[in-house]
């Protein structure tokens, strides 16, 4: 990238943060990862920012759901397996409600 481009992308960055200064140092970090070797431009950054406080948002709804045990775990599981996972199951169906 030349030093015109370097001084360009700086003082978008540096407009962005002052203009947002909920842009933190996550977020530049988060647009170096998704920037795709775009120059920086407002109107990247703002659709950057979108993205970025969407999937922190997403992130903040908890942890995931854990994966679903295998066909071969379920078969191993006893009787009181079998109940304690369909309570567990219910519990989890009736938070999402």
């Amino acid at each position: 990238m030349s030093q015109i481009s370097s001084l360009a992308e700086d003082g978008v960055a540096n407009s962005y943060y002052w203009s947002n200064p909920r842009a933190t140092v996550q977020f530049f970090d988060f647009v170096r990862a998704n920037d795709e070797g775009r120059l920086w431009t407002f109107t990247l950054l703002d659709s950057l920012w979108l993205r970025y406080n969407r999937s922190a948002g997403i992130d903040r709804l908890g942890p995931q759901a854990p994966e679903a045990p295998t066909e071969a775990q379920l078969n191993e599981l006893s009787d009181d397996g079998v109940a304690d996972l369909l309570t567990r199951t219910r519990r989890l169906k009736n938070q999402t409600r």
